[in-house]
């Protein structure tokens, strides 16, 4: 399968979590991100679950009309699965048209074959079709104190967190988290994020669970004098990105 490729991100699928107050800026910068990397192509398709899903006029620079949303509730483990079968789906049919493809060239060359692609063309009405990779994208927002921020071995999005890269046939799902706070979070998740935008907070207790994210990126010293430098102008943020092992003040 073709390798993803972001300007903005060195891995895709990413886990993405923009940490900040109400107000601090992390949807807009998260939105910003996704639009970007939809215009790029490295997202495709998003699935989102947020308690204004479907009040939130922001969410509208992301979605298409084949996207899925939802309002955070009581369904929210099944909206997790929802999300899993159709990646699936997505996966296995990328897969039927890129072998249906390969036929098809051989068809149109005069190449003989075989009954089974013929069977296959004939799906397609012997039409010319170009495959699409599946590049989709979850994006979570304001889901603390729901079910999804569980802490219980049946949480299926722990689950998904763990085995996204792996979705879709291999495929994998981005998933944007956009967070006040890590309070909560499950661990799991904290420590399978692989970029952070994460904007000032004086929380000596969110500070800490920031840093142990971080997996022993640098001394603990050294990251508050960062979060510090990076978070001084107003709506600023520290992009972290552990993947590539770099700090910056954007992505």
């Amino acid at each position: 399968m073709p390798r993803l490729e972001s300007k903005y991100l060195s891995r895709v699928p990413t886990i993405f979590c923009a940490l900040a107050s109400t107000g601090g800026g992390k949807s807009f910068t998260t939105i910003n991100l996704i639009r970007m990397m939809r215009a790029e192509g490295s997202i495709n398709k998003v699935f989102l679950i947020s308690p204004t899903a479907d009040s939130n006029s922001i969410y509208k620079a992301i979605l298409t009309p084949e996207d899925k949303t939802w309002d955070l509730d009581k369904n929210a483990f099944q909206h997790i699965q929802e999300v899993v079968q159709e990646c699936e789906a997505d996966a296995a049919k990328y897969r039927h048209d890129l072998e249906y493809e390969i036929a098809y060239k051989k068809f149109v060359s005069g190449e003989t074959i075989s009954h089974v692609e013929e069977n296959l063309l004939e799906t397609g009405g012997f039409r010319e079709i170009k495959p699409k990779r599946p590049s989709p994208a979850l994006v979570l927002d304001d889901i603390q104190g729901s079910i999804l921020m569980s802490q219980s071995a049946r949480n299926p999005l722990v689950n998904l967190v763990l085995k996204s890269r792996h979705i879709g046939e291999g495929l994998g799902l981005s998933i944007f988290f956009m967070v006040q706070t890590l309070t909560g979070c499950p661990k799991p998740i904290r420590l399978n994020v692989t970029h952070w935008a994460i904007w000032k907070t004086h929380s000596t207790r969110e500070q800490k669970l920031i840093y142990e994210s971080l997996g022993g990126m640098m001394s603990e010293e050294e990251f508050q004098r960062k979060l510090h430098l990076y978070t001084l102008a107003p709506h600023s943020y520290l992009f972290v990105d552990l993947w590539a092992d770099k700090i910056a003040d954007s992505f």
